[in-house]
Order: structure tokens, then sequence, then C-alpha cells
């Protein structure tokens, strides 16, 4: 597949470039893995982002809050839809539009736990997680995790993928200090390397624990990740193998 548009930011804020460049339909990447590897911090293809064709289109709403209101409060497809709007309304948004998403996905958590319908849930994980990468949490990139790591567990297979990228788009700004310790002018967070090792040491500690729960004598027989069942041990692996791409081993 071809992307038109690509764009590389240094030294400015996820939100900040975003904005800057919202309407132009850019695809946005963050420095990832090593060498010369590109970490891309855009939801993937890989998820179900078509309506059925049974389904009746709904009109494009104009605000983040009406689309998450359709998304909580609407019948299946209209909740679907909604959810599929948002990607459009981030890439096609104007700058005063923005303000809601950060409020939007700090209370994500919370307004999780009140949605009690899967297929619900799954359009609003995904809904959150196409919009992750504008959140204005730089000093605190962790806010999320203790949610993340319960989304990684869900059953539903979206849900966590969802959850996976939301990790990986942390990983890139996390590990720059690793991967380019004498570049100055690469992105950092608002973390000295100190603090973003220990948000690190403790991320590997946590998804390593899981694995250890989640882990079958079945799965010796598969050498590589991608080759593993669909489950939460799979996705949990796929994280932990960004992550010792990224920095190694942390054990």
């Amino acid at each position: 597949m071809r992307y038109k548009n690509i764009k590389v930011f240094w030294g400015k804020g996820i939100p900040a470039f975003a904005k800057a460049t919202a309407g132009r339909q850019g695809i946005f990447f963050a420095l990832g893995g090593r060498s010369k590897n590109l970490f891309k911090i855009f939801m993937s293809e890989e998820l179900n982002t078509n309506v059925t064709p049974t389904s009746k289109p709904q009109p494009l709403m104009k605000t983040f809050s009406k689309c998450f209101n359709v998304i909580l409060t609407g019948d299946r497809d209209a909740s679907h839809q909604a959810a599929r709007q948002i990607r459009r309304l981030v890439y096609g948004s104007a700058g005063d539009k923005f303000k809601d998403i950060a409020s939007i996905i700090e209370s994500a958590p919370k307004e999780y736990e009140k949605i009690t319908e899967g297929f619900r849930q799954e359009n609003f994980v995904i809904a959150v997680s196409v919009m992750y990468f504008l959140h204005d949490k730089e000093s605190q990139p962790d806010f999320l995790f203790p949610w993340l790591f319960h989304l990684i567990q869900h059953p539903n297979g979206n849900i966590r993928q969802a959850a996976v990228r939301m990790f990986r788009q942390e990983l890139g700004p996390l590990t720059v200090h690793i991967r380019f310790p004498n570049e100055k002018s690469a992105y950092r967070l608002r973390l000295s390397p100190e603090q973003a090792d220990f948000i690190l040491f403790k991320l590997s500690a946590n998804l390593n624990d899981l694995t250890k729960n989640l882990w079958k004598p079945a799965y010796k027989r598969y050498k590589y990740i991608s080759s593993l069942p669909n489950g939460p041990y799979k996705s949990i692996r796929m994280v932990l193998g960004q992550l010792e791409d990224d920095c190694g081993n942390l054990d």
C-alpha cells in the first residue's frame, strides 16, 4: 500500500505537529526501532475499519464528543460507524476541535468501566486508540498503562490490537535516549533518561509477569511471535518484541 505526504517530525510535541498538519492527509511517524527503521504511530489498516455494506451511512459528525456520544449510546451500526469516523475527524479537523481529545483520552478507563456491551467496548477502544497519539501527557507517558494491561488480555482481538498499538506509540519517544544517545535534535519526552528507563523497566517487568501467567507448553513449538496462536499471550509478546528490539533485554 502506498501512502502520500509522509512526514517525519523533529523537536515538536505530537499534539502540536498533528494540529499543524490536520486536513493535509499526512501520515505521522515517530522514530522507532534501530538503524533506519521508522516506527508508525498511526493506527494500522489491520483493524477492520470497513462499514458493512448493509449499514446505512451516517452523516459525518463534526466533534469528537458527538462521535463518542453515539459510540456509547447509539445502536450497533451507528456506534460502529461513529468509531470509524474518528479517524476522519482526527486527520481532517481544524485545530480548535482538538480541545476535547485530552479529556476524552484521560477519562477513557473510567468511561470504559461503564460499558457492558461487547461491540460497544470494541468501538470505544478502537476510537480512543486512533486519537491516542494526541494526548497531552508527554511528561507522564505511562498514565494509561494500567488500563492497557487490562485491555491487552481481553478476549476480543481488535481490542487487544488497539492496546498493542497504544503501547507501541509510547515506545518510540521513551527509547530515543537509548537508540540515539548523541542525537540532541531528536524528539524527546519531557522526562530525564532515568525517568524513561524506570518506566521502561516497569513496563517490561509487568508484561513479562503476564506472559508467565499466560504461557502454555504448546507455545514451545513456535519459533516466531507472528506464528503464535492469536490471543493475549501473542499480543503481549508483540509489545515485548518491540521493546527488546528498541532497547535490548531489560530483565
